[in-house]
């Protein structure tokens, strides 16, 4: 019974900076109408409007 090794010269993707990564998924988030839904509907509670902007 043959076991298969693993190869030592296997190509690992590049790495991605935090920075990157961090850019990447506040995109994502803004561009998700699910989040601008919830958004929409959760914050406006904790906003008074009496202090203006």
């Amino acid at each position: 019974m043959a076991v298969p090794r693993q190869r030592d010269d296997a190509a690992e993707p590049p790495r991605a900076s935090l920075r990157r990564i961090f850019t990447q998924g506040v995109i994502v988030n803004l561009l998700n109408p699910k989040t601008l839904i919830f958004f929409a509907a959760f914050l406006p509670q904790f906003v008074d409007p009496a202090l203006g902007s």
